[in-house]
């Protein structure tokens, strides 16, 4: 049987676990929001983000046609995240942008969202698109 002071260092040992791990965490997800930032910065542009998880067969579908557009629209640039790749995309996701479907795109300009499409329709994702390239941005 653990005796009191036994028992006070495992607590302790465990707050200090918890913290230990909460600061990870915190620096985990201040990772991706970094990241996301830095390209919003530097990317005079249009930018657009793919928010994805990896189970969801709609985002696996349309990852084909997304390709495609980033090739035929050269001087946007297109980003994609997966929602579930770790604790600082998961915060990304769904805390600082909101996501609630999937696939969910995000249009970027001069570091601000200037529009948002849900789901994995092609035509409607191109008509989006098209709402938010400036004519020099364009083939």
């Amino acid at each position: 049987m653990a005796t009191a002071c036994q028992r006070l260092y495992a607590d302790a040992d465990r707050r200090r676990r918890r913290q230990e791990e909460d600061a990870r965490l915190a620096a985990e997800r201040q990772a991706a929001e970094e990241a996301l930032d830095a390209v919003l910065r530097e990317t005079p542009g249009l930018v657009v983000l793919e928010c994805a998880f990896t189970w969801c067969r709609p985002c696996m579908g349309f990852d084909p046609k997304y390709k495609r557009f980033a090739d035929y629209y050269r001087r946007v640039r297109f980003l994609k995240v997966f929602g579930n790749e770790n604790s600082s995309t998961k915060h990304l996701v769904k805390e600082r942008l909101g996501v609630k479907a999937s696939p969910n795109f995000y249009f970027f300009r001069d570091g601000k969202v200037v529009g948002e499409k849900r789901g994995a329709n092609e035509d409607k994702f191109r008509t989006a698109l098209l709402s938010h390239v400036l004519p020099e941005e364009k083939p």
